[in-house]
């Protein structure tokens, strides 16, 4: 559900939309769409209407509103965190497929200063496979060579602005963060979007 209420509030679309393609658009089977439709039906997050067999999504006519209502029930797409050296012979594998996130990505979007310790998003088969060839690599996150790998719930690509993670994930990715600089950066960053 979050992925597509995600995608809704980041790519809108004009016209009604059924579960078929935005399934198509976010690589997702047609059972797990309907689950989606079935849950945000539920909620009454957006409307949902009938056309003969087929159930769609009407677009919200105010995403800012839809942001609001929605943003206490989702969740951070982080599943775990990681922390590996970049000097351990990664660069082929995990910051070239990942995407910059967490507070390196806050710093892109923001005038927050860049963090000492970079983080990039990666999808569980992404890490799974850095593991295959990279065993036994973690770090401390206070080495001066240590990358943060964060693992998502959903792929990272699929919201991505061309290198860095998009800005609704990443809110949700920070939100938990109690620090004030973070908490003014993360509002910034909304403020910015194109409701």
């Amino acid at each position: 559900m979050q992925a597509a209420l995600i995608d809704l509030l980041l790519h809108p679309f004009g016209e009604e939309q059924n579960s078929t393609a935005i399934g198509k658009r976010l690589g997702y089977t047609k059972m797990t769409m309907s689950r989606t439709f079935n849950e945000l039906d539920a909620l009454k997050l957006v409307e949902i209407q009938h056309r003969g067999r087929q159930r769609v999504l009407i677009p919200p006519e105010n995403r800012r509103q839809l942001w609001t209502k929605a943003e206490p029930l989702l969740q951070s797409p982080v599943k775990s965190v990681h922390y590996i050296s970049r000097l351990s012979g990664v660069g082929t594998i995990i910051p070239t497929k990942g995407l910059i996130s967490g507070l390196s990505a806050l710093s892109h979007y923001t005038m927050l200063e860049t963090p000492k310790t970079p983080a990039v998003a990666v999808t569980s088969k992404q890490w799974l496979q850095y593991l295959n060839v990279m065993p036994q690599v973690e770090v401390h996150p206070d080495e001066y060579d240590a990358l943060t790998v964060e693992v998502w719930s959903y792929d990272p690509a699929l919201f991505a602005t061309p290198s860095v993670v998009d800005r609704l994930s990443l809110y949700l990715s920070l939100k938990h963060v109690r620090d004030e600089r973070v908490e003014m950066a993360l509002e910034e960053m909304l403020e910015q979007m194109p409701w």
